[in-house]
């Protein structure tokens, strides 16, 4: 049964029984800017315990919020009861819910009017908060009271920047303020879990829509201060170095936009790869200018510690971490120096994160600085090509011989072999040493025989 097919079936089930049911929400927002659309919800005046009466295989988590989850050919579907929320002690979820006949009653308590929309085949849309409208011209509007349906989930708040950027729209003018002043007045990081507050950013960083992506950045930063507490020290900062047009916090907001792919881990590595300028600030009196020796040493410690924080993974963890380390380091446009930089990165896609990470970092310089230092990049990226397309090793992994063979030939386990055999790896991975497994062990011996 095809997934439409089977909400039919649901809620004409619903209907059948004597009762209303509709589909809600984001897939009736999607639906109608002829968007893909997954998660369809429904709604109905039918309570949770009626609801199980319907059908063979229901799922009851959820049961005292008023939903359950209805199961069919392995597909679920979230089926919840027209409801009030009570107060939201926590800002995140309601104390209580008190079920209502009222569809109106139902949509009332949404987040934004774009997703507070029903409908289901003759009953058209049912609209009563101007949805539609909203949709038309691109607006994001709360339903009702801005302050009181963010007050009531703080996540409302990284929603309507999160919708802005990926849907493109502008946020009402009231909406606006609203957010704005309540980021300021409770910590969005105190109030909503780590994992939350990454999926939103993921999905905001991750969206192609660049100039929308930066003046949310720009203009809601307040917001991200409020996720990332961290940043809130680089706002502002004056770099005073003539390789800089911007404070630290804009010149982040450049990068991040300046990374194309879009990638999560690339674009999370720009937004904190200078967190840490405010920390090593140093002004040269005599050269007249700052300067932010180390900053990538404890940028990379406190990136740690925030993706902790937002419940990344331990590979995306790693992953930023390491991008944010690596970000300032200058590659010489030498076949030694590039090989050295994939060996640490230790996969072709790490190599062409930092490039397109340090890319982007350039671009938001001075225009002497990108002239400098971009044809630098670039050449580094031409050796990257021909090293691969010649096969040539750099990983400690594929070099010809072993521990093992170094032991065969007098070497006792311990300091002096592992010493001995990354002397032999860097030797081949610059190019002193054929990697054959003959040669290096003539080599091993030649030395042996002279020692």
């Amino acid at each position: 049964m095809e997934e439409l097919s089977q909400v039919e079936y649901i809620i004409d089930t619903l209907n059948s029984n004597g009762y209303e049911g509709y589909i809600v929400g984001g897939c009736v927002r999607d639906i109608l800017m002829h968007r893909p659309f997954h998660d369809i919800d429904i709604t109905t005046n039918a309570i949770p315990e009626q609801v199980k009466g319907m059908f063979d295989n229901v799922i009851p988590l959820g049961e005292k919020f008023g939903i359950v989850t209805v199961v069919l050919d392995s597909s679920l579907y979230e089926v919840a009861t027209y409801r009030y929320d009570s107060n939201y002690s926590d800002g995140r979820r309601p104390d209580s819910v008190i079920f209502s006949n009222s569809l109106n009653d139902d949509l009332a308590r949404r987040d934004f009017t774009m997703n507070a929309i029903a409908c289901y085949k003759n009953s058209g849309y049912i609209d009563p908060f101007g949805g539609i409208e909203d949709i038309e011209n691109g607006i994001i509007r709360c339903v009702g009271n801005p302050e009181d349906r963010f007050t009531e989930d703080y996540l409302r708040i990284l929603r309507a920047l999160r919708f802005s950027v990926t849907l493109d729209f502008n946020i009402d003018p009231t909406t606006s303020a609203a957010i704005i002043q309540l980021s300021n007045r409770r910590r969005i990081c105190d109030v909503i879990s780590g994992e939350r507050i990454k999926w939103e950013l993921e999905k905001m960083l991750s969206s192609q829509n660049v100039n929308r992506l930066e003046s949310v950045l720009l203009y809601y930063k307040d917001v991200i201060f409020s996720c990332i507490p961290q940043l809130k020290p680089c706002d502002g900062f004056d770099q005073n170095n003539s390789a800089h047009i911007y404070d630290v916090y804009t010149h982040i907001v450049k990068t991040v936009v300046g990374v194309k792919s879009g990638k999560f881990e690339v674009r999370m590595a720009a937004l904190l790869h200078d967190i840490a300028k405010p920390d090593v600030y140093f002004y040269n009196e005599e050269k007249k200018r700052g300067s932010f020796i180390g900053h990538p040493e404890i940028g990379a410690t406190i990136t740690e510690n925030v993706l902790r924080s937002l419940k990344c993974s331990s590979f995306e963890i790693r992953y930023i971490t390491f991008l944010v380390l690596q970000h300032d380091r200058t590659i010489a446009p030498t076949k030694k120096s590039v090989k050295k930089v994939m060996a640490e990165c230790g996969t072709r896609e790490c190599l062409d994160d930092l490039f397109e990470l340090m890319e982007a970092d350039m671009l938001a310089h001075a225009g002497f600085i990108i002239e400098y230092k971009m044809p630098m990049i670039q050449k580094a990226k031409e050796i990257r090509e021909i090293v691969t397309i010649d096969n040539e090793m750099f990983l400690k992994k594929d070099l010809a011989i072993n521990g093992g063979d170094l032991i065969n030939v007098g070497f006792e386990q311990g300091i002096e072999l592992g010493r001995r055999l990354e002397e032999i790896y860097v030797m081949v991975r610059d190019g002193e040493l054929l990697n054959d497994r003959n040669v290096i062990l003539k080599y091993i011996k030649e030395g042996l025989s002279h020692a």
